[in-house]
């Protein structure tokens, strides 16, 4: 397995906005460097993917796990991370 974290390679990605809460808004900043608010809310939008897909992968069975090519000792090693952690 890589390096990677398991809810990167394996689990879903949701989306950064949701269609209920409208669209995220364009902000134009100079330079190209982002915001400091911006960089905030990335890494919590980040920090909260990553929450949903250890969720998501605690309910997974043994036969699906298989099927993703992830042990149960890897889940549940991906699983006992905190939120914050890649």
């Amino acid at each position: 397995m890589s390096t990677r974290s398991l809810t990167h390679d394996f689990l879903i990605d949701l989306p950064a906005h949701s269609p209920t809460r409208g669209a995220a808004h364009a902000v134009h900043v100079p330079h190209g460097r982002p915001s400091r608010s911006a960089v905030l809310w990335a890494a919590i939008r980040s920090a909260y993917r990553r929450h949903r897909s250890r969720v998501a992968l605690t309910q997974l069975d043994a036969h699906l796990l298989k099927d993703i090519g992830v042990s149960f000792a890897e889940a549940e090693n991906e699983t006992n991370k905190p939120f914050w952690q890649a």
